[in-house]
């Protein structure tokens, strides 16, 4: 089961200019471009979450989309078990970005940037 949150945009950006690790800048950006001032959410179990990501992620690899960072992504939901886990996602620039939040603390579990491979 899934509760809906709303996350305001500067708390999101706040956390995620807290964090020191380079693979969360360029979400930060996309996240920044965003016109919206908050974001509504969904909540669930990380282990429920992964499930339900591995075969879209795979599923979105076969139709030529590049994913950068969903490996991470899913090893630490795989590490997280039944923590209550919540998304962030925003539409920029022709990438679809997906953020993920321990719903607690609000500390960064994943950022998933999905963009169109290159047409053959």
């Amino acid at each position: 089961m899934s509760l809906l949150r709303q996350l305001r945009k500067d708390e999101v950006l706040s956390v995620l200019t807290a964090v020191t690790d380079d693979r969360y800048q360029r979400c930060r950006e996309l996240v920044a471009n965003d016109p919206r001032d908050e974001f509504t959410t969904t909540e669930a179990p990380a282990v429920l979450l992964r499930e339900n990501l591995e075969p879209k992620h795979r599923i979105a690899r076969t139709r030529g989309k590049i994913l950068h960072g969903d490996d991470e992504l899913l090893v630490a939901l795989a590490d997280l078990g039944a923590e209550l886990v919540t998304g962030v996602f925003v539409d920029s620039e022709g990438q679809h970005v997906a953020l993920y939040l321990r719903a607690t603390t609000l500390e960064p579990v994943g950022c998933v940037i999905v963009e169109e491979g290159p047409r053959a």
